[in-house]
């Protein structure tokens, strides 16, 4: 409401300015701008100082709206206070941050692929969760929305269009990928401008401002799954409890400190946020590995390179433990923060490469060509390298020796041919990938990933814990869902984002410039 009374008074200012160029003269200090008045509203401020008003008593309004015409006058004649308050207040307002995120424009030099690389991953994320949350994921023992799950599993593994639902967790690693390349080119330019140094301010900004974009978001929809989400839910399948309800109210400190990776029993508030916390904690331990690379190239290099496939040998370690039975896959494997190091050390060697060369790189025509040629192979052998794995009657087991190389790789070779395209794309060189992954149409959809990944999980549980029934699983009957899913998600997503993730920024431009 505040934000509409100074649009109103800006376009009030602008007409008297074509009117009569003196009007302005007679403002206030303050910036308000005088309103002139008909009768009605002459009559309406005179019943709100109690005074008996001056009107005709033919066509006088009905005493309520009368009220609330006086409420609106009174309203629109506040004065306007200007200053870092005003402009906190109206860092929250829905009628300046929904065109926001809705805008298409970007500042020049943008790295537009990357908004629909952000766009697809979150797709492919939801897409498989929609097979997976609610289906087979449910507290306890046969208590699956679905009646055909053994089946739809052992389609899983005959049928390449189930592979990349089976393999949707990589999607995972084209974020780390990203996270890993910004924030490298970010601290170096923050460097850069001040003459090569590093200071303790940057570095205590840097962690606060990582904190504080990821947190107040976190925390209301821990909140609203702590407390009003579990009356929400009304099924069988609920069994009188929600989980993750129950978790959020006990449990909420492991998950606001980006610790649940690390904390067992690692049955933590909203689970799928153990990305953000692994997400985290790459933030916490890059500045070390970006001032090296910035001051002390070679040096530099040889630590991240070299950390960056210590991760390869840690993750065949642990895959290998886990297919014999000796570590749990999720708690050993899946959440681990060395276990997805890897796309973020990537990322950091992709950021300080984009950074050195500008993107004016041109690579020759053959180099090109075989780029793109193991891009693309690397990426379709990390989603259908296990094609075949599993019970079904033409499937064959692999060797132990096989599996663990595919799945200790899998990631490593999804997050190589990403970064490819990323690059290319920078240069200019990306062709029509490029050009599709940088539609407009995707920034606003790429700056919607986050609050959308913390939110869909919820929107998935919210219908199925709320069936009455069974169902079959079905192709068509899951591509509506998904549809449903998704469009719920980025609807929700926008709201939330204009009403608690914009603000957050904003507040910290105003009380944090020029950091």
């Amino acid at each position: 409401m505040y934000d509409i009374v100074l649009n109103h008074r800006k376009s009030t200012s602008s007409e008297k300015e074509v009117e009569s160029p003196s009007a302005e003269s007679n403002a206030d200090a303050i910036g308000a701008t005088h309103v002139e008045l008909d009768d009605r509203n002459m009559q309406g401020q005179a019943a709100l100082a109690g005074s008996p008003p001056q009107s005709n008593t033919a066509n006088q309004a009905p005493e309520r709206i009368s009220e609330i015409g006086c409420f609106i006058i009174a309203f629109l004649r506040i004065p306007i206070i200007k200053g870092k308050g005003s402009k906190a207040l109206l860092a929250f307002s829905l009628y300046t941050n929904i065109p926001k995120i809705l805008s298409t424009k970007l500042p020049p030099n943008s790295y537009t692929c990357m908004y629909g690389i952000r766009f697809w991953s979150m797709m492919w994320i939801i897409l498989g969760h929609a097979w997976q949350l609610g289906l087979t994921i449910l507290p306890g023992p046969g208590n699956s929305v679905a009646d055909n799950v053994g089946d739809s599993v052992k389609q899983e593994s005959e049928q390449w269009t189930r592979a990349a639902i089976r393999n949707m967790s990589i999607a995972v690693e084209s974020f780390f990928l990203l996270s890993g390349a910004l924030v490298t080119m970010g601290f170096m330019k923050q460097m850069q401008r001040q003459s090569d140094k590093v200071t303790c301010r940057q570095v205590s900004i840097f962690y606060f401002h990582r904190y504080w974009r990821l947190t107040p978001v976190l925390a209301i929809v821990s909140i609203f799954t702590a407390g009003l989400f579990n009356f929400l839910v009304d099924g069988p399948m609920v069994k009188g409890t929600f989980a993750e309800g129950h978790l959020c109210r006990t449990r909420w400190w492991s998950t606001i400190f980006y610790i649940n990776n690390l904390i067992p029993p690692y049955t933590t508030c909203l689970g799928w946020t153990w990305y953000l916390a692994c997400d985290f904690q790459f933030y916490v331990v890059a500045p070390v590995f970006i001032i090296l690379l910035y001051k002390y190239k070679w040096v530099g290099l040889a630590i991240t390179i070299g950390a960056t496939s210590l991760s390869v040998a840690i993750i065949t370690a642990l895959v290998a433990l886990v297919l014999k039975g000796l570590m749990d896959y999720y708690t050993g494997f899946y959440i681990r923060p060395w276990s997805r190091f890897f796309s973020f050390g990537v990322g950091i060697l992709l950021g300080y490469t984009m950074f050195k060369t500008k993107c004016q790189t041109k690579l020759p025509r053959w180099a090109l060509i075989l780029g793109w040629t193991l891009a693309l192979f690397a990426c379709l052998l990390a989603v259908y390298g296990d094609l075949g794995q599993g019970d079904c009657s033409w499937c064959r087991p692999h060797p132990l020796a096989t599996r663990v190389l595919f799945l200790g790789t899998q990631r490593v070779l999804f997050a190589l041919g990403v970064a490819w395209v990323v690059y290319v794309s920078c240069c200019g060189q990306g062709g029509f990938v490029n050009t599709f992954l940088s539609w407009k149409a995707f920034v606003p959809l790429g700056k919607l990933t986050y609050t959308c990944y913390l939110i869909h999980p919820l929107v998935i549980y919210y219908f199925e814990y709320s069936r009455s029934t069974q169902i079959h699983i079905l192709g068509s009957t899951m591509t509506l869902f998904y549809s449903g899913y998704v469009l719920i998600s980025y609807s929700i997503a926008l709201f939330v984002s204009a009403a608690f993730e914009l603000p957050m920024i904003s507040l910290e431009k105003i009380f944090l410039p020029r950091h």
